[in-house]
Formats: structure tokens, C-alpha cells, sequence
């Protein structure tokens, strides 16, 4: 089971950076998720749609055709007056869909996955990265996680934030060309079936 799973992180690995040298690139977010704190405990300030129920919701594109599908998502430590609120913030990952792997953009290894340290540290070194989160296996996918080890501009401990959860699915165009598809192969099964 180790084996299997080591070379499956492998071949996401391999098959993400395929899909981001060939690809046109995905989007970059105007809306990256701003890390930030209350006065006592960290929190995402922005954008207003995770805030409201803690729920991101978020749409694979499809990087490499019947294939490799992602989505790109910053975590940045927001900036007040120009300045930092935090001095350092971790990402961690709480839970993750089977198969859905998450890397940080340039790099090759996932550092989100089952078995992974699921782990990103956002601090005065990198206060902004971009996570590409990768799946073979077309289908709505979870991700969880939460802000811990917090420490605010000025040096106060922070609690650790509530779970958020991110929900990718799909988007529209591979939905309908997978059921396209499927339908096609029932179709073809059931006309061999007759002869």
C-alpha cells in the first residue's frame, strides 16, 4: 500500500507538471484567500463568499483533456496599510478527497494529499503562494483545513481559526462531455449486446 501510494504521488506529480508546462496556465485569483486575525484567533478576512459560511466553492479546469483537471487557490497573509497583520500562519490540511493532491505552484512535490504533511507556512520569507490542486478522477472533491500556529504583527500567539472547506467541482463543459461519453459507450455496448 506504501509502494502504491508513493508512486501515485509520483505520477500527480509528474502529470501536474506536464499539465502547467503545456497548458495555457490557469487563472490567477484576484480573490486569493487573505489570512488574517481578529485581535485573538486567525480567520480568512477575504473574499466575502468563504467568510460567510466557510465554504469556498471552486471549478476544476481540465488541464490535460480527459485526463488531469485543477484549480489554482493563493493563501496570502493580508496587508493592512501596507503592513503584514500576521508574522507567520500555517495552512493545515484537516481532510482531503481521495485522489485530489495539492502543490504548490513552481514546486513538484504535493504537499496536500492523503498521507501528505499537509502543511503550508506562510510567514515573513513567503507571505503569498499559489496551491494547484490536481485530480485524475473527474468528480465534485473536498478539501478542509484550518489556520494554526498564529502570530499576529506584534508578536501575540493567536488561537487556531475555525475549519473552512474548499468544494471544487467540475466544470460544466467536462461534465457534459463525460456523460457524453458514457452515454456513448452504453450505447455501443448495448447495439454489440444485440448481435
Amino acid at each position: 500500500m506504501r509502494t502504491f501510494t508513493m508512486h501515485m504521488r509520483i505520477a500527480m506529480a509528474a502529470l501536474t507538471a506536464l499539465a502547467l508546462t503545456v497548458s495555457p496556465g490557469l487563472a490567477q485569483h484576484d480573490d486569493d484567500l487573505q489570512l488574517s486575525h481578529d485581535g485573538i484567533r486567525l480567520e480568512i478576512v477575504e473574499p466575502d463568499e468563504i467568510t460567510d459560511d466557510n465554504i469556498l466553492e471552486l471549478e476544476f479546469e481540465e488541464l490535460i483533456p480527459g485526463l488531469l483537471w485543477g484549480v489554482e487557490l493563493g493563501f496570502e497573509i493580508f496587508h493592512s496599510n501596507g503592513l503584514p497583520t500576521l508574522q507567520r500562519a500555517m495552512v493545515q490540511q484537516r481532510w482531503i478527497a481521495p485522489g485530489l493532491f495539492g502543490t504548490i505552484e513552481g514546486e513538484i512535490d504535493p504537499i496536500f494529499g492523503e498521507g501528505l504533511p499537509g502543511s503550508l507556512l506562510l510567514d515573513q520569507n513567503r507571505d503569498h503562494a499559489h496551491v494547484v490542486f490536481t485530480t485524475t478522477q473527474l468528480g465534485e472533491k473536498w478539501f478542509r483545513f484550518r489556520l494554526e500556529g498564529g502570530l499576529a504583527a506584534d508578536g501575540t500567539r493567536l488561537f487556531d481559526s475555525k475549519d473552512y472547506w474548499i468544494a471544487i467541482t467540475p466544470e460544466p463543459a467536462s461534465m457534459f462531455a463525460l456523460a457524453t461519453g458514457l452515454g456513448g459507450l452504453a450505447l455501443a455496448r448495448r447495439r454489440l449486446n444485440r448481435k
